[in-house]
């Protein structure tokens, strides 16, 4: 990667998320964006594998000032589009993002997950309450799948999901995915 591969904050630092050792990336860079497609054709498609899941899309919501949120989306969906165009059947899904979801991403991607769906919390979450609302309709408009991850309250989470027809898992280790497991 090279230096401008990398997001900076107004002091010229680098984004460093230290729960999970890496750091926010440009998606305006159209170096990151070739690096990027040609990662996905290399570990991905060249592997005959089917599908591809961008994980933190959501950072684009949550750690870029709204002012520059734009052209990190559209950095996004060139990657999106390129690889659609590329590999037309490839299954594209997201984590998070649901902002970046709805004003750019949609129509280019399969699915979306939500992590930590747990019904205690949402039910007690206007955000959470209009987010499902959200995803509901882009569902429809855009044929996006909606995924959830459930880290407890495992029977009333499922059941919340199900009354949204959205897609269903519990792990109850919470969001860390290094053991296979049973449904």
């Amino acid at each position: 990667m090279q230096k401008e591969d990398f997001y900076y904050d107004k002091a010229k630092k680098k984004k460093y998320f230290k729960e999970w050792d890496s750091y926010l990336v440009n998606m305006t860079s159209k170096h990151y964006q070739e690096l990027l497609i040609k990662e996905v054709q290399q570990q991905v498609i060249k592997k005959g594998l089917d599908g591809v899941f961008f994980d933190t899309v959501g950072n684009i919501d949550d750690f870029v000032p709204s002012k520059q949120q734009k052209a990190y989306r559209a950095g996004m969906v060139n990657v999106l589009k390129t690889l659609k165009k590329q590999q037309p059947k490839l299954l594209i899904g997201q984590n998070w993002g649901f902002d970046t979801l709805e004003k750019a991403t949609a129509p280019y991607v399969d699915f979306i997950m939500w992590e930590d769906f747990n019904y205690t919390e949402l039910q007690q979450d206007d955000w959470a309450q209009q987010q499902i609302k959200r995803l509901e309709r882009i569902r429809q408009k855009e044929h996006v799948e909606v995924f959830v991850v459930s880290f407890k309250d495992k029977q009333k989470s499922e059941k919340l999901a199900k009354k949204h027809h959205f897609k269903f898992m519990y792990n109850p280790k919470g969001s860390y995915y290094n053991e296979w497991f049973d449904k």
